[in-house]
């Protein structure tokens, strides 16, 4: 599995194997936040208006220059121990049409998921639809 690298997304769930330096996830993002996603990152010292924006009727993750707010120079979250809920679903995501678990096409990893990682990880999709912070 060279040029991979494993990241834990789900609480108790295996790992997504992504690319070396694939950071497809985390362009142009318009993850949706949870209170709790909010709680987590604010405990970190980040102020809300650091990191998070309404869009689409939503509040979401912020973009810097098409990247997402947490991503560094070198290509890694800043607050990967602390992700929002959809980051760590990723890349399971609820398709807005059918309101159905499905893989996000983009990921070149989405064919590494094992049935019980997507089974965890659309139940963590599936809250962040129901939790989102609308405004």
């Amino acid at each position: 599995m060279s040029g991979w690298r494993r990241y834990k997304f789900g609480p108790e769930s295996g790992a997504v194997r992504c690319p070396h330096g694939c950071r497809l996830c985390c362009l142009d993002t318009e993850m949706p936040l949870t209170q709790t996603d909010v709680l987590r990152l604010v405990g970190l010292g980040y102020a809300l208006e650091e990191f998070a924006e309404f869009r689409g009727g939503l509040l979401r993750l912020k973009n810097v220059g098409g990247r997402c707010v947490f991503l560094d120079e070198e290509g890694r979250c800043r607050v990967y121990p602390v992700r929002p809920t959809g980051c760590r679903a990723y890349p399971v995501v609820v398709d807005a049409g059918s309101g159905e678990c499905v893989l996000d096409e983009l990921c070149p990893a989405a064919n590494t998921i094992e049935p019980e990682e997507f089974a965890e990880w659309c139940r963590l999709a599936r809250e962040v639809v129901s939790l989102a912070i609308r405004g």
